[in-house]
């Protein structure tokens, strides 16, 4: 059971108390989530579809370099990512 007193605040009470979501969290989270998303496009079409003056004066042997520090981030953030998917549903599991 639940009631909304008007000012934007949903007081829960019961069973219904992790269903119920004030509707200005559900808007911020959508506006996140579209932020991420549009973030992560821009990110992945900038990476693989534009090329840069940086990257157009590299030689060979800083490719190279580059190329084994770019692996070494990317297993560094991998790693970051499954901990922190690992974080999240153990706290989902305690929390519900």
């Amino acid at each position: 059971m639940s009631s909304y007193d008007g000012n934007g605040i949903t007081h829960c009470v019961g069973p219904c108390l992790k269903h119920c979501v004030p509707m200005t969290s559900r808007v911020l989270s959508g506006c996140s989530v579209a932020l991420l998303v549009s973030c992560a496009v821009y990110y992945t079409v900038s990476i693989f579809a534009l090329s840069t003056p940086f990257d157009d004066s590299l030689s060979p042997l800083q490719r190279q370099i580059r190329s084994a520090s770019m692996r070494t981030r990317g297993n560094l953030f991998l790693f970051g990512f499954v901990v922190g998917v690992m974080i999240a549903f153990a706290y989902d599991k305690c929390v519900h």
